[in-house]
């Protein structure tokens, strides 16, 4: 692992699910129960809502930790209607690529959204391509482990169109009427 001090997130390589020891705790949103998960009690690795109690026996239940109670706080703020003034920290396991993407979504300031086509724009000349599909960046997208504090909502078509949520359109449309962005 390596971590960039710029920034408040460790890149690692393996998945997330590969852990033999995960540890987790539950949140209670508005939306309906969410699961965070951590690998080593320090970083948040994993949001999921109504996460499978199957997955759940692979871990050991951790309310009294720091990253969740920080995390649970964020959420707390978050869902109040008030953007956060601090990010918990994060432990992102993907693909170089989808790291990037992921960091992208977190430079989305709250209220404010963006589209597949202009991350793809951003990227390509970050990383020196002279083209990066619109398709890649959904895919990436997509597969962040951390959603809401990751803001993946914030992403939407070049219309302004939804264009899909891996979470759900209809958690998608209460998390952008949150944030008063707007959206066909």
């Amino acid at each position: 692992m390596s971590k960039d001090k710029s920034k408040k997130w460790v890149i690692s390589a393996p998945l997330f699910y590969n852990y033999a020891k995960m540890f987790y705790d539950i949140y209670s949103s508005p939306l309906e129960q969410i699961t965070l998960f951590s690998r080593d009690k320090k970083s948040l690795c994993g949001l999921y809502f109504d996460f499978a109690s199957k997955n759940l026996a692979q871990g050991e239940f951790l309310a009294d930790c720091k990253i969740f109670r920080q995390s649970k706080n964020w959420l707390d703020i978050y869902f109040s209607g008030v953007c956060p003034d601090f990010m918990p920290e994060l432990d992102l396991c993907g693909s170089e690529f989808a790291l990037s993407v992921w960091g992208e979504l977190l430079a989305i300031k709250y209220g404010s959204s963006t589209s597949y086509g202009k991350i793809a724009k951003t990227l390509a000349t970050k990383l020196g391509k002279e083209k990066i599909a619109a398709q890649a960046i959904g895919r990436a997208v997509g597969a962040n482990p951390v959603p809401i504090i990751v803001p993946c909502h914030r992403v939407l078509g070049s219309d302004f169109g939804l264009k899909g949520y891996a979470y759900g359109l209809e958690r998608k449309i209460a998390l952008l009427k949150l944030e008063k962005i707007i959206y066909k």
